[in-house]
């Protein structure tokens, strides 16, 4: 099944247009009202009064869409090979795998797409440009407007710019003026307003309050949800031990789109303990879970018949606990 992955465009897109309409039906059939905006989140508070149903519909198209930008985006760094949208699925799965609706969590796993991209080394280069240190800030400034714990790609940027050996006090002033860039239009709004301290306070009281609550979750959904969060680790810690059979450039852009984990990892405690919001990890998912199902780009010896049938059969494991979910 996974051939069909490396050569068959027709077959691939009709592979990945069932998934999208087994995993978003249940959303768009019943769909889930927007939660009203909690702590600080201005952005999101534009969007929220939304209608359920036009929701879930604007949610999927952003999921899509992201799917195939961040599959383009990782094919022209090298980091992975042209003519597969095995990536786009990838992360189709891990940010539609529940009951999906447009989410600040949601909108955050797609924004970091760009601060990804902002992240990777261009083509022919060995350190960032100026212009793409101040642009991730920028993003993630954004993000964090729809949900204040994405300030946690920071974290992201910080052990990115010790790979990429970025110590000078002028790289750390652009990524804060990035940062501040979005604020500093939302602050003067807030003063003019009158309600410039009551946003301060808001935003700290988000970025300090972890919740560490569990969701509704059936049994199978559950295990569903253990499973694809193992899978993903597993995939990530293979491709870590791999990294020295690339180039240096590719080692860095994949550890780069690795680190995105980090973030992950912190902004999980502000959401659900469990079921495991895995749209957090959906990017770093992307890049490490093709390189687990197709074993042949990164390894010198063609694997046997039964290697491949065990990848298909997880691969539809994958599927089936995304739609659990």
């Amino acid at each position: 099944m996974l051939k069909l992955f490396e050569r068959n465009t027709g077959m691939q897109s009709v592979i990945i247009l069932a998934v999208v309409v087994l995993l978003w039906i249940p959303s768009i059939v019943h769909p889930i009202p927007l939660s009203p905006a909690d702590g600080f989140a201005p952005l999101y508070a534009l969007i929220s009064p939304l209608s359920p149903i036009l929701a879930a519909i604007i949610a999927m198209l952003l999921v899509i869409a992201a799917g195939f930008l961040l599959n383009i985006i990782l094919v022209n760094t090298g980091l992975l090979p042209q003519n597969s949208m095995l990536p786009t699925l990838i992360y189709i799965l891990y940010m539609s795998a529940g009951h999906p609706t447009l989410t600040p969590t949601l909108i955050t796993g797609v924004l970091t797409i760009g601060v990804t991209f902002m992240l990777i080394l261009p083509k022919g280069q060995i350190t960032l440009p100026a212009d793409r240190i101040c642009g991730a800030g920028v993003i993630i400034g954004i993000s964090s407007m729809f949900y204040a714990p994405s300030l946690a790609l920071l974290i992201t940027y910080m052990l990115t710019a010790v790979n990429y050996r970025l110590y000078r006090w002028k790289d750390m002033v652009l990524i804060l003026l990035g940062l501040l860039a979005p604020y500093l239009l939302y602050w003067t709004i807030m003063f003019l307003s009158g309600t410039l301290a009551e946003s301060f306070e808001t935003l700290w009281n988000s970025i300090k309050s972890i919740t560490w609550h569990t969701g509704d979750y059936s049994s199978l959904a559950g295990v569903a949800n253990i499973l694809l969060a193992v899978i993903f680790l597993a995939a990530l810690l293979i491709l870590w031990g791999r990294l020295g059979e690339k180039t240096v450039n590719w080692q860095k852009n994949a550890t780069t789109v690795m680190l995105v984990t980090m973030a992950g990892l912190i902004m999980a405690p502000f959401a659900t303990i469990f079921p495991i919001n895995l749209q957090f990890f959906a990017i770093p998912a992307t890049l490490c879970l093709f390189h687990l199902l197709i074993p042949d780009r990164y390894s010198y010896h063609t694997p046997s018949k039964w290697v491949l049938w065990l990848l298909d059969a997880l691969f539809v494991i994958i599927i089936l606990a995304a739609l659990l979910c």
